[in-house]
């Protein structure tokens, strides 16, 4: 079940859901977050469940104790538009995709991040939620809602995100 995102939990030294929002508690957490900074609160992100990262923008610190388990760059689309190399950008969501589902399936709860936490973190979570079973405008109505509460102008950042999650896995 989506975690509301009026109801994010919390995480001892971070706001949420500004700064790390829940998308699914149970059976295994699911996150979002932007990239974190030198002094981020790994152990208590540890210590709500979270045991792997998963990275779409370069971050240069240790996320231990959370293992590091994908760090893929994905362009970011914040200027709204499509990516340079569409196929290539898909070809990478499809892997974080893979990674995040693996991890899940081993009962391994994961946070994922970009440099924002909204446009590439989103569209990678919506196709995970895609996957898991959530219909594609379900799934584009919620993450657009976390990115209001969370006080950015909602989500996508660029039309072909929300595409892209509407007809996933069929892209």
């Amino acid at each position: 079940m989506l975690v509301p995102p009026k109801n994010s939990f919390q995480v001892q030294g971070l706001r949420s859901p500004e700064n790390f929002y829940w998308v699914l508690q149970d059976p295994v957490p699911l996150a979002g977050m932007c990239l974190p900074e030198t002094n981020w609160p790994w152990q208590s992100i540890y210590d709500c469940g979270f045991t792997n990262l998963v990275s779409l923008h370069p971050m240069g610190h240790d996320p231990t104790p959370l293992t590091s388990i994908h760090d893929q760059p994905l362009e970011d689309l914040i200027s709204g538009d499509s990516p340079k190399d569409p196929v290539l950008e898909i070809g990478r969501i499809r892997s974080a995709t893979r990674t995040i589902l693996k991890s899940l399936s081993d009962s391994q709860g994961i946070v994922v991040h970009c440099w924002g936490g909204r446009g590439r973190t989103g569209t990678v979570l919506g196709c995970v939620l895609r996957e898991l079973g959530y219909e594609g405008q379900r799934v584009v109505k919620f993450l657009d809602e976390i990115q209001r509460i969370r006080g950015r102008e909602g989500w996508p950042e660029a039309i072909w995100q929300s595409e892209i999650v509407r007809k996933w896995p069929d892209v």
